[in-house]
């Protein structure tokens, strides 16, 4: 073993070849990083964002995976409309635990909800969505021949399990004393920007049904509107609409998803993407 060059750079021979650990900065760049927080820094004070983990992104690749540290985008962090959040992930749109980006958007949000601007809550519901950046689906088709994405994601919310794969091949944080990484806390409710360990069921098993489901980082623009029989232990027994939605890739597509929370109508759009 040869002796580190610098206080980040250790050397490793085996059989005359070189095996570098640590960072290396021929390696790595944060540009792209410093751009990402520097266009969310701009977005973020008129725009509520909820950033979640992905596969390729800086924090654990098990499942649950952790949001992404603060310190990563430390511009975009500074502004209360920004919120790193873990994957899988839960909000709820529309009720009155919703959060705003600044108190001008709460005072314009009651405004317009007060001339009925809002279908869903003139009927006093709020819209819950759920969903993750992907791996649980890709990790399928491991499994499958063919390329029937949103059949898959149908199943997934039909069996009430979104990553049957795990902990085969879909890595998931586990122990032998059955640990489980679940969002908590002190009040027992599970805000998704918490991760903290839990001994319990299983975190990918769906204990209710969301208004909108959605799946990340897919090749094409997927939907289908969907009703779903409640389960049999369920106190409420109505069925269930629910928006199903395969997000493509932007980075290769160049589209976006915008769901309608008061009709869970979907409209797509496309932007034009430099070479």
């Amino acid at each position: 073993i040869h002796e580190p060059t610098s206080m980040t750079h250790a050397q490793l021979k085996v059989h005359d070849v070189e095996i570098k650990y640590g960072y290396d900065s021929s390696l790595y760049t944060a540009k792209p990083t410093e751009a990402l927080d520097a266009f969310l820094a701009e977005l973020a004070p008129s725009l509520p964002i909820e950033l979640m983990s992905g596969e390729t992104d800086p924090t654990e690749p098990t499942m649950p995976q952790q949001p992404l540290h603060h310190a990563l985008l430390p511009n975009s962090a500074m502004y209360e409309g920004f919120t790193a959040r873990t994957n899988p992930f839960w909000c709820d749109i529309g009720g009155a635990g919703e959060t705003f980006a600044t108190p001008a958007r709460e005072v314009e949000h009651r405004l317009l909800r007060a001339r009925g601007g809002f279908a869903d809550e003139r009927s006093g519901r709020s819209r819950s969505f759920f969903g993750t950046s992907g791996q649980t689906v890709d990790d399928i088709f491991k499994y499958l021949e063919g390329d029937d994405r949103l059949g898959v994601a149908m199943q997934t919310l039909e069996w009430s399990h979104i990553a049957p794969t795990c902990p085969d091949t879909l890595c998931e944080f586990r122990t032998s004393k059955v640990l489980f990484l679940l969002p908590v806390t002190d009040t027992g409710m599970a805000p998704p920007h918490r991760v903290l360990p839990f001994y319990g069921p299983d975190p990918f098993i769906l204990h209710q049904t969301p208004h909108v489901y959605f799946v990340g980082n897919q090749p094409r623009f997927e939907t289908r509107l969907v009703e779903v029989q409640p389960a049999a232990e369920s106190e409420d027994q109505t069925v269930k609409r629910v928006r199903v939605v395969l997000v493509p890739k932007f980075s290769e597509t160049g589209e976006i998803v915008l769901v309608n929370t008061a009709t869970l109508e979907v409209r797509r759009r496309r932007f034009a993407l430099g070479e």
